[in-house]
């Protein structure tokens, strides 16, 4: 894909070698170089599920319809090496659904098949922020029925005590965070953190 990777490995010439006076020459002679391991220097966040969990007793179900999605506080600057810029730049992405919005819970279908899984996932990308005073957020604005709603508080995605790995946002991994909505109880936000899956890829010098 098109995120920067970073990483370091050897490269091994031959004894006595001097280099090549064109790139003509080089190209006929390529250079040998052990596996390097790299790491994305990205984090990806996406909303990977709303399920509607509950309506207030004695009420008619209506549909739920999630509009749009806004992270606050990505981070879109970061040095190569890994290192974190001592202010770095962050900015407010907001996903916007097409078609405006995705019904996730359709108030007409069977009772076994009212709510709908999400197949447009909104997906975000950043580099790491793990600032205790500015961190990652999430807020979900959607409607019940006729009425439109976003989260009163917005949710900080992998807050400290989340993940046993380490806190907030960090390079190289992937948060997908789960709602569960209850109209007695309110919204309920979980992510799960997973490591970016190792890939092998053979690139020519």
């Amino acid at each position: 894909d098109a995120l920067v990777k970073v990483g370091t490995g050897n490269v091994v010439f031959e004894s006595g070698f001097k280099g090549y006076t064109s790139t003509v020459e080089s190209s006929n002679h390529p250079v040998m170089v052990d596996p390097v391991t790299v790491s994305q220097l990205s984090a990806r966040i996406d909303l990977n599920s709303f399920n509607v969990v509950e309506f207030i007793e004695n009420s008619d179900p209506v549909d739920v319809v999630v509009k749009s999605v806004t992270l606050a506080n990505l981070n879109t600057t970061i040095y190569t090496g890994n290192t974190y810029v001592a202010t770095p730049q962050l900015e407010t992405e907001t996903y916007t659904f097409e078609n405006g919005g995705f019904k996730v819970y359709d108030a007409t279908a069977s009772e076994d098949k009212r709510n709908i899984a999400l197949t447009e996932i909104p997906r975000f990308y950043t580099f790491s922020n793990q600032l205790e005073n500015s961190p990652i957020t999430m807020s979900i604005t959607y409607t019940v029925g006729d009425i439109e709603y976003t989260t009163k508080t917005p949710y900080v995605i992998n807050k400290p005590g989340n993940s046993a790995d380490h806190e907030y946002v960090k390079s190289s991994w992937l948060y997908k965070v789960n709602v569960d909505m209850s109209l007695r109880s309110g919204i309920t936000f979980t992510t799960n953190v997973l490591d970016w899956v190792d890939v092998n890829l053979d690139v020519e010098f």
